[in-house]
């Protein structure tokens, strides 16, 4: 796996255009994840959409946002223009990069609502016996309602098992570590 990597990063230097586009498509295959700038697919969004604004499909490369993930956006947008039928263009397009589409909508969302983020990092006597336990009970109800095995219906049912399977005990531990550690 490395070896790909540095090959690829030691042979960039004699590679042409299209050969780097094509290097930069399979690179996430070569990795068991994929690591992200926090803000580059919102730059490339903006970057892009400013472009489409002005009417433009060229412009200087170093004006472009310094991130791995930009250059494909900016050819799936293209090949979306050229293309509207390009079924992974218009994926990557209407994903990550159209004023309506999935990525302007989070965005709006994060700026119009307001955010709470769980900052309870803590585990509790009673998660370390039953969460596992609890989680995969969660897991295979989720999953067997989404395949129609149980109805949505017995959600409730779900949640008293879950709550007397240890789930309350878990909530009261998390209850009482938040008041006696609120800030």
């Amino acid at each position: 796996m490395s070896f790909k990597i540095f090959t690829l990063q030691s042979c960039k230097k004699t590679m042409s255009e299209e050969e780097k586009k094509e290097a930069a498509q399979y690179v996430q295959t070569w990795l068991p994840f994929r690591i992200f700038a926090g803000n580059s697919l919102r730059d490339n969004m903006l970057f892009i959409n400013n472009l489409i604004a002005e009417g433009k499909t060229e412009f200087p490369a170093e004006s472009a946002p310094k991130n791995s993930e930009f250059w494909p956006a900016w050819d799936a947008y293209l090949r979306y223009k050229e293309n509207p039928n390009d079924g992974t263009a218009w994926g990557l397009y209407f994903s990550r990069l159209a004023p309506n589409g999935g990525l302007a909508k989070h965005t709006e969302v994060l700026e119009t609502y307001p955010t709470r983020y769980n900052e309870v990092y803590v585990t509790t006597p009673t998660m370390v016996k039953k969460l596992g336990e609890l989680t995969k009970y969660r897991d295979n109800t989720f999953l067997s309602m989404v395949i129609g095995e149980i109805p949505v219906s017995d959600f409730d049912k779900y949640v008293s098992e879950w709550k007397a399977q240890g789930g309350d005990e878990i909530t009261r531990e998390l209850n009482e570590w938040y008041k006696n550690h609120n800030r």
